[in-house]
């Protein structure tokens, strides 16, 4: 006889029944969690506590957030994910930091963390030299690197006697304030008084915000030259008839103000006198403490003085100073010509045209006309023009006057070798002046000059090597030059270029023209580490030379995966085929290349085909078949296969093949079939025993 609960009884075998029967994949699966921590430090090295460290999901959401302590912090994080952590605490810079952590990473940590100040202090230097009476100009740079606005105040601690400014842009200020990011200029201005001590002083820069910044500036004090005139030369050559012109300052090197008087000793009938800028003469002048003026110091010489040195004496007196400056002054010889040219003798070739300067003046104390003629060798053209280019035969100057001409020659194509004078004539009434210029005609040559900059260059196989090399041509005539590459191995090509990226066989080079040229050769790919030479050919108008270039065959090893999908799909107890393509993407031949498997399920069975491939070519591509056998007991689920490919000469990173192992549907619809079975066969014990 049954009981009345014998139902539920029934009912609790049936679902343990079941549940042995269903398919594992449909159980609970626990993922397990990365311990992620890490260290925060000062630039100094030491732990900092309370800095916020904020983690990022890679869509940028906040998962969570720690404060560090002594420098410390830790969270919990999904493996096989990216995030970025921010750290934050105020007074130190902002940074953060994106990281990778792996699938298989149980305990994960970050490279330590070095938070530098908050304010970035820039000052090109940290010593500088002065003397007294200087005013020291210090630039410096201020940028907020932290996360919030803050405001700074300035505190400069100096010598009582020094005067000290500070501007904040162009502004006199003693604060700034500075959002995150922003940047501002400061410029610190130093007055060291007179009479202040030698030797090393301090200045020491304090910038208070949330925290206290400092910089420290050694200012070294020399001893201070008393320079009241300070003037460029001391020594001058100046022309009969001549006016110069000097600057000079003059500067007041006491502590209080004071009054000069200039005085000037100068020769006898020579005009000298102090001006200012604006043209005044200056006989005396009122100087602050320290204060430079600038004036000019103009001399004129008269026109009949007599070759020789002579001396200007400058002195500036004063209620506290008196002192005196000296100039050496010399006068040369001025021989007086109506006509003058810089040449007078030049060598040429045929067919060339010269062009001279030429200077003309008028001698006389009045207005006279000049008339002017040349005397050329037959068949020469030449002819004097002015500053506008017309021809000049006859000019009116002013007294004294000075103008400049030029003589155009052209010289014809087919004269002789020999020396030829050109007789330029200048005639004012009785008065007449010749200029003779002498030509010495030769027949030019070329020659030009090879200049290889790198003869000697690295190149990879199946790359391109450039040499640059450069042709002078320092002859007196053009030249035309062939060029060529001889000697090089077959299978390589190459490609003369010049400047405008030409392909060139020949250039024709001016006399003094300098053209630079590149030599482009293709390397081929299987080509192996040696060192190749060859010859540059260079073929001008009078000789021929050959140029040893080399080219030092580097070798480069490199394997790459071509596949880009590692995932493969296949059901417990089948022979999943997975296909692995690669490729020498360096310049040399690899060896004995195959597939490693650096780990697997220990379950898994996983085999190569083929083994091994003995030679790969550079750029050759070639296939492995990964068989991954999985045995018929294994769960439902996701497996990784970890492989490498390993050869004589390198090996490639490791990477993951993502396996998706799959239960038979056979299995799910026997056991639905039990169920129903089941529950027919509780149904009619139910029917039959149920109701006694």
């Amino acid at each position: 006889m049954i009981r009345k609960n014998t139902l539920p009884i029934s009912i609790l075998i049936l679902l343990i029944f079941s549940s042995i029967l269903l398919p594992t994949s449909y159980g609970v699966v626990v993922k397990k969690k990365t311990y992620l921590h890490g260290l925060v430090k000062d630039i100094y090295g030491k732990n900092l506590d309370n800095v916020e460290v904020i983690l990022y999901s890679p869509g940028g959401a906040i998962l969570a957030s720690a404060f560090s302590s002594y420098g410390a912090y830790a969270f919990s994080v999904d493996p096989g994910n990216s995030y970025k952590l921010e750290f934050k605490l105020r007074g130190y810079e902002i940074k953060s930091i994106n990281i990778e952590v792996p699938s298989d990473a149980i305990d994960f940590i970050v490279p330590t963390i070095n938070l530098d100040d908050a304010l970035y202090i820039s000052i090109p230097f940290n010593s500088i030299n002065a003397y007294e009476g200087n005013v020291l100009s210090i630039p410096v740079t201020c940028i907020n690197k932290g996360f919030e606005k803050e405001n700074y105040s300035i505190e400069i601690d100096a010598p009582n006697s020094w005067i000290i400014e500070c501007y904040v842009g162009s502004n006199k200020a003693n604060s700034f304030l500075l959002n995150p990011g922003e940047s501002t200029s400061l410029n610190i201005k130093a007055k060291i008084p007179y009479g202040f001590n030698k030797g090393l002083s301090y200045l020491i820069l304090k910038i208070i915000g949330y925290r206290i910044y400092e910089r420290k500036i050694n200012v070294f004090i020399e001893e201070t030259p008393i320079q009241i005139i300070n003037l460029q030369y001391n020594l001058l050559t100046i022309y009969p008839n001549e006016v110069k012109t000097i600057k000079f300052t003059l500067t007041n090197p006491s502590s209080e103000q004071d009054r000069f008087k200039i005085l000037i000793d100068y020769p006898k009938d020579w005009i000298v006198n102090i001006l200012s800028n604006e043209g005044l003469e200056v006989n005396d002048i009122l100087l602050e403490a320290g204060e430079s003026i600038s004036l000019n110091l103009r001399i004129e010489v008269p026109f009949y003085t007599k070759s020789g040195n002579y001396s200007i004496s400058i002195k500036a007196k004063s209620n506290i100073l008196d002192y005196a400056y000296s100039i050496k002054v010399f006068v040369p010889e001025k021989e007086l010509k109506m006509l003058c040219t810089k040449i007078q003798f030049i060598e040429c070739t045929p067919g060339e045209e010269k062009t001279f300067e030429v200077f003309l003046t008028n001698l006389f104390n009045e207005e006279k006309n000049i008339e002017l003629s040349l005397d050329i060798p037959n068949g020469w053209i030449a002819e004097l023009k002015d500053s506008k280019g017309l021809e000049i035969k006859s000019i009116t100057l002013n007294a004294k006057e000075e103008i400049q001409l030029s003589l155009i020659v052209d010289i014809p194509d087919d004269i002789k070798e020999g020396n030829y004078p050109i007789i330029l004539k200048a005639t004012s009434g009785t008065y007449e002046e010749s200029l003779k210029i002498d030509f010495k005609i030769f027949k030019g040559y070329p020659d030009t000059r090879v200049t290889i900059e790198t003869p000697f260059i690295d190149v990879y196989a199946g790359s391109s090597g450039s040499i640059t090399f450069s042709l002078e041509n320092r002859g007196k005539i053009e030249d035309l030059v062939k060029l060529k590459i001889n000697n090089l191995p077959s299978g390589f090509n190459y490609a003369i270029y010049d400047e405008k990226n030409n392909i060139v066989s020949s250039v024709l080079l001016k006399p003094n023209e300098v053209k630079k040229l590149t030599i482009k050769i293709d390397i081929p790919p299987k080509m192996e580490p040696s060192i190749v030479k060859a010859n540059l050919f260079i073929g001008t108008i009078n000789k021929e030379n050959n140029y040893t270039i080399s080219l030092n065959i580097v070798g480069k090893y490199e394997i790459t995966y071509v596949t880009e999908n590692f995932y493969t799909e296949t059901f417990a107890g089948d022979l999943a085929s997975f296909i692995l393509d690669i490729k020498n993407t360096g310049y040399s031949t690899l060896t004995n290349v195959a597939v490693e498997v650096v780990n697997m399920p220990s379950s898994f069975n996983v085999t190569i085909n083929p083994s091994l491939i003995p030679i790969l070519q550079p750029l050759e591509t070639k296939s492995f078949n990964v068989l991954i056998d999985v045995p018929p007991e294994t769960n439902a689920g996701d497996y990784y296969v970890t492989i490498k490919i390993v050869s004589n000469q390198v090996e490639s990173m490791q990477r993951l093949i993502h396996v998706v192992v799959k239960q038979r549907t056979e299995s799910i619809y026997i056991g639905i079939v039990i169920i129903l079975l089941a529950f027919i066969g509780l149904y009619f014990l139910y029917r039959k025993y149920g109701r006694r």
